[in-house]
This record gives C-alpha cells, structure tokens and sequence, in this order.
C-alpha cells in the first residue's frame, strides 16, 4: 500500500473500498437534461445556472451528446463541448433543432450530464473523514456530503440479441451510472437509459458496476456519517464513486482511456445512418471495448427513411460522436 487512508471490506465481499488522498469520494451536485426541442432553431449556446457551483471543482459525466433530426432535411445535432463556468453549466451545438423537428428512430431527444465535485475550501464546522492535510481542496467525506454508492457490481454473461435489465435493488434507476467492460473486444454493447437495460450483439461475460443515490443508508460496521439531522449520508459497506476516473470525447467513432484497462459508459449515442440510393438506414447503435478504447459500431437496422430533394450531409453517414465516461477497472474487480 503506497498511501495511507481508508481500505474497507464492503457488504458485497468484492475488491476492497479504497480511499485516499488522490482517491476520494466526490460529492453529487446535480443533474442536467438538455433537450433539443427547447428555445429557438439559432441558439447553440446554452447555460444552466446552478446556484453554488462555483465552490467546487466539478467533474461532468456526459450521455447521449449527438442526435438526429428530420424535417425535410437529415440534420445532426451534436454538443461539441460542454464545461462549468462559475455557477454555470455551458454546452456548445454545432446545431440546433427547432421544435419543428422530429426526432429519428434510435435518438435520444435529450442529452444528461450528472455533475459532481470537490469542495474548493474546507467548510467551517465540518466533521467526517479527512485525507491529506486539505489545504488546496477539501478531500474527505463529511456530514454535509452527498456520495453516489457501488450498488451493483458483477460479471454477468449476455447472449446474442439479448438485453439484460438494471436490478430491481438498483435504486434510483434514472440517476444511474452504468459502466461496462465486456471480456472480447468485439462484444458490442448500449445502455438505454430510458428503459434501464443494457442491449447486447454479440455473445459473451461482461463486467458491470452501477453507481446512484438517493436510498436510505443503514447503520452497519465500519465508517457511518450522520448529517445533523440524524440521517445516515454515508456507510462504507458501499463502494463510493471517487475522484478516479475522466470524461472521454468520442470523435468519428472513437475515444480512449489513459487508463490501461477502463470499464466506460455506454449510454445511447444515437443513430447510425447508412446512405443508400434514396434512403438513410438507421441503425441502433453501441460500443465495443478494445484495451483501452470505445468504439461506436452501429448493432442492428430499425428503419428506413426517404431523403428528400438529396437533402443529406454524407459527413453524417456511418459514423458515431459523443462522450463517455471511464473508471479504473483495477478499482473494482
């Protein structure tokens, strides 16, 4: 062990709970959908105000960042960059539906962001578990803290076709973060977030942690955090979601992890569209892992649409953009 701090045995008797100074929980803010049918077709720019962010240094786990459209025309929709700046959120189209617009089979219409930090300062007043000395940031888990825990986290096997469905002990099932790592490198995968499963192309185990919070914690052995309300708001027999991972970009159907072994997010990225003569061919779409890549392949076809007056961007065709989020395999297997 080369840091000192926390190492606890959880309740679901996998790898040890780890928490240090460079691997801390992080503290859940909020939530963000943005939907490509609200405000005007010209506004790329949007910005959410979120009272107190500025206190903290954040971390953004995207989902389903490009989506497609049709009115006539095929039009992609695709958040270029997203970022905090003081006490708002800000993403950036290349371009923006109106409410005109319907949206292809195979597309989410909103995008989400879950946004975490880390206290920038120590507050005042604060009891709970510190690492470190604390002095550029406040690391540690206190009674003011709001963790998302390791609810889930197994190797299962899928089959062909087949789609496994998030537990019903996952609590919270919309606010949860769903990372996967099948064992073959061409095990193609999606999570729907909408219905809570996880598609499956391709045959073979996978390994599945799921983080979320918002469900009654219970007193048990090891550390227990009572805010001073008397509720219960962290208990180590859950895995917490720390500061040990990193958004991916996901540009012409490819990202990489600097880990060397990297369980991702999979979340809907949305259709994939195949040019033929008159037609677009939309695709649902997911992932493959390969070392320390995701990759977006297209899976099955779900529709056929006509393109009108030749109004379709061949830039759009047979290729995948969005973002991911990577945790440290190691951390949890």
């Amino acid at each position: 062990m080369n840091e000192y701090g926390l190492y606890v045995s959880p309740k679901d008797g996998g790898k040890q709970i780890v928490m240090t100074e460079s691997s801390y929980p992080i503290n859940f803010i909020r939530d963000i959908s943005m939907t490509m049918r609200y405000g005007n077709a010209g506004q790329k720019l949007k910005t959410v105000n979120i009272p107190g962010m500025s206190h903290y240094d954040t971390v953004i786990v995207p989902s389903s960042l490009c989506t497609y459209t049709q009115d006539g025309a095929i039009n992609r929709n695709r958040i270029q960059s997203y970022w905090t700046e003081g006490d708002n959120f800000k993403c950036q189209y290349d371009y923006y539906a109106g409410p005109s617009l319907y949206f292809i089979n195979g597309s989410e219409s909103d995008s989400k962001f879950f946004i975490f930090g880390t206290l920038k300062n120590t507050p005042q007043n604060e009891y709970g578990l510190f690492f470190g000395n604390s002095i550029d940031n406040f690391r540690g888990v206190s009674q003011s803290s709001n963790v998302y825990h390791c609810v889930f986290r197994q190797k299962i096997k899928l089959t062909d076709r087949q789609y496994w469905s998030l537990p019903d002990s996952v609590p919270n099932k919309t606010r949860a973060l769903v990372f996967v790592r099948p064992e073959s490198a061409g095990h193609v995968l999606q999570y729907n977030r909408a219905k809570g499963r996880i598609d499956s192309k391709g045959s073979g185990d996978v390994y599945i942690v799921i983080f979320t919070n918002g469900f009654p914690l219970y007193e048990n052995t090891g550390l227990n955090i009572w805010n001073k309300s008397g509720e219960l708001v962290f208990n180590s027999e859950y895995p917490p979601f720390t500061k040990n991972g990193h958004s991916i970009s996901i540009n012409n159907s490819v990202g990489s992890s600097s880990f060397t072994k990297p369980m991702f997010t999979i979340d809907n990225p949305g259709a994939w569209l195949t040019r033929r003569y008159s037609n677009a061919i939309v695709w649902q779409t997911g992932f493959r892992i390969e070392g320390n890549r995701i990759i977006g392949v297209n899976m099955w076809d779900i529709n056929t649409l006509p393109i009108y007056n030749d109004y379709f961007n061949d830039e759009f065709a047979d290729v995948i953009h969005g973002g991911s989020y990577a945790i440290d395999f190691n951390d949890y297997f």
